[in-house]
């Protein structure tokens, strides 16, 4: 049996350059450059991930919360709106975690003989 989360996955979309993860809501989250320490008014911490280049911090804004719970109000209702986007906040890492495994693992593929 299939889970109701099942294909989380396909409803983001990530950058050409990598660092910014789109969901289909209109809720986005990006990588900070590790130099960059993200203490800007208004940014929200998501998450630190691991990816080949080392740790990097996961960030949005508070814009883009309140944003995406203004869109997810009418279909899915004032009490799930802001759970759904808390859901959000959780898998932008892991898209960045997947998009960099996938990456590692078509580098390390061998040419077919």
């Amino acid at each position: 049996m299939v889970g109701k989360h099942y294909g989380w996955h396909k409803r983001w979309q990530l950058s050409a350059d990598g660092k910014t993860a789109t969901h289909e809501c209109g809720f986005a989250a990006w990588l900070l450059d590790r130099a960059d320490d993200g203490a800007t008014d208004g940014t929200v911490f998501l998450a630190a991930v691991d990816l080949p280049d080392g740790k990097r911090r996961v960030v949005t804004t508070r814009a883009r919360v309140t944003d995406a719970i203004a869109a997810l109000t009418p279909k899915h209702g004032g009490g799930n709106a802001p759970l759904m986007v808390e859901r959000l906040g959780r898998e932008a890492p892991r898209i960045f975690e997947f998009a960099a495994m996938k990456s590692a693992s078509q580098k390390t593929r061998r040419a077919p003989v």
